[in-house]
């Protein structure tokens, strides 16, 4: 009896200290959730951090401030960095408020490495959470080639919160969904790397460039946009080979149709006004952008969105940083055109916030 007694005790004993262990670790696990979800100094501290890509992190958390400060968001932009360094919605709201005497409420989501294959999951995920009533996707001819691999399509592809975000079982990603203390350690994920304090040292940079509209300036300035590409330049030989048989790939426009079937939402989608050198790049410039072009502006209207070309849309050569990028001169133009464009589509009816 008395050894029967002694286990018994033994297992109470056990039992109590494992539930006071686990008192202890939700206690902790509760301040650290706590101090997590404390106003940080957004201008100093890297952004919540989902575990993809740090961009992504200060977008989201931009994002997030502007719905806040605004009441709301009427009109989201997505794309790659072509979109994000390309059009400043600061200048599109301006330009639209005195275009219609109505205020418009815009934000910019373009995510460097975010082509068109990974921005299908971005934008739907962004559309549900925030329900603006105009999605706006900035395009180019590279995003309909299967070539185009690069980015952040794999990253996306295997990423455990867009998971979670698109409805798939997903138990990590439904943690760095709810957890603060979760999304502030992985923002500083990189601690460890021999790299960290240059990462550091950009991500001061950027937090500081990103507007609350989420645009970031390009302040380089292209040198000779002209020049024929190099193939000795990695680069250049990289872009020569992936498009010198361009063919617009099936895959790729069913991406683009997945943008258009947002529902409930109108969709526009807007041609990167890139410089007339990048089609140095494709074996057949000609026919390769209009095989582009016209498959893009009819899919645009089976699916019912409107397509903006920007053909006739003249920005200085002083106005890219590169063949394909928008500088700080070459930004606005943009920014004013696509403001007008919109300015039309409200007065015809198309559109209202």
């Amino acid at each position: 009896m008395l050894k029967l007694s002694t286990k018994s005790l033994e297992i109470s004993l056990t039992g109590k200290l494992v539930l006071k262990v686990l008192f202890v670790l939700i206690v902790l696990v509760g301040l650290l959730e706590g101090v997590a979800r404390l106003p940080w100094p957004t201008d100093r501290i890297p952004a919540p951090s989902m575990g993809t890509y740090y961009i992504i992190d200060i977008e989201l958390s931009r994002l997030a401030d502007y719905v806040q400060e605004n009441d709301g968001v009427d009109v989201i932009i997505f794309g790659s960095s072509l979109a994000h360094s390309g059009l400043d919605p600061e200048i599109i709201e301006n330009v639209f408020q005195q275009g219609t005497g109505q205020n418009l409420r815009v934000f910019n989501c373009g995510v460097t490495g975010m082509s068109l294959l990974p921005a299908t999951s971005f934008v739907k995920i962004i559309t549900q959470s925030y329900n603006p009533t105009l999605i706006i996707h900035v395009t180019e001819m590279r995003d309909y080639s299967s070539l185009t691999t690069g980015g952040l399509i794999h990253s996306v592809a295997n990423d455990p919160w867009f998971h979670y975000k698109l409805g798939k079982f997903s138990p990590k990603g439904w943690i760095i969904d709810h957890s603060m203390a979760m999304q502030r350690y992985l923002s500083f994920r990189f601690w460890v790397r021999d790299d960290f304090p240059a990462w550091y040292s950009l991500l001061q940079k950027r937090l500081v460039d990103i507007t609350p509209w989420g645009f970031e300036a390009d302040r380089r300035v292209a040198d000779d946009l002209n020049a024929s590409p190099d193939p000795n330049n990695e680069k250049d030989k990289y872009m020569l080979d992936a498009y010198e048989d361009y063919q617009v790939a099936p895959e790729r426009v069913e991406s683009l149709k997945d943008v258009l079937s947002q529902p409930d939402k109108k969709v526009v989608i807007v041609e990167m006004p890139v410089h007339s050198a990048a089609l140095q790049y494709f074996g057949d410039p000609s026919e390769d952008y209009q095989e582009y072009i016209t498959t893009v502006e009819q899919t645009v209207q089976d699916y019912g969105g409107k397509f903006i070309s920007t053909a006739n849309l003249n920005i200085p050569n002083i106005g890219y940083s590169n063949k394909f990028h928008l500088n700080q001169d070459g930004a606005p133009l943009f920014s004013e055109f696509l403001a007008q464009e919109l300015v039309h589509l409200y007065n015809t009816g198309w559109y209202q916030p």
